[in-house]
C-alpha cells in the first residue's frame, strides 16, 4: 500500500498522479477473486513475485484461485491488448510461478 501512497500522494509531485490498483490477498493468502484493470487504456501490471506465491495450500475452495493462476490469467489478458506485465521474481523459486509464463522474463530483485 505504501507505493500506491507514494504514487498518489507526494506533493512535491504535482500533476504527476499515478493512478494505482493493488491486488491484496483476501486475508486467507488468496488472491481478489477479480481484478478489473480496463479503467485505464493502457496499463502496466507490475507482478512481485515472491515464496508464498508458489504455495498451494491444501484445501483451496473451488471458487478461489492460487496465485500462480490468477497471475497466469492476467498475462494471458495482456496479450492483445495495450496493457502490459513486468513480473519481478523476488525469489529464485518462483520463476516461472505457472506453466503459462515459461517462456516470460522475469525480472530479478
Amino acid at each position: 500500500m505504501d507505493i500506491q501512497q507514494a504514487l498518489n500522494d507526494d506533493l512535491d509531485l504535482r500533476g504527476w498522479r499515478v493512478p494505482t490498483q493493488v491486488a491484496c490477498e483476501d486475508g486467507r493468502g488468496f488472491p481478489p477473486k477479480s481484478f478489473d484493470w480496463d479503467e485505464a487504456e493502457r496499463a502496466v501490471l507490475v507482478v512481485l513475485a515472491d515464496d508464498k506465491m508458489v504455495i498451494e495450500p491444501a484445501d483451496v475452495p473451488s471458487e478461489w484461485k492460487l496465485w500462480s493462476d490468477f497471475v497466469a490469467d492476467l498475462f494471458e489478458a495482456c496479450k492483445g491488448s495495450p496493457h502490459r506485465m513486468i513480473p519481478i521474481q523476488l525469489s529464485e523459486n518462483v520463476y516461472p510461478l505457472d506453466d503459462r509464463l515459461s517462456g516470460s522474463q522475469f525480472t530479478s530483485w
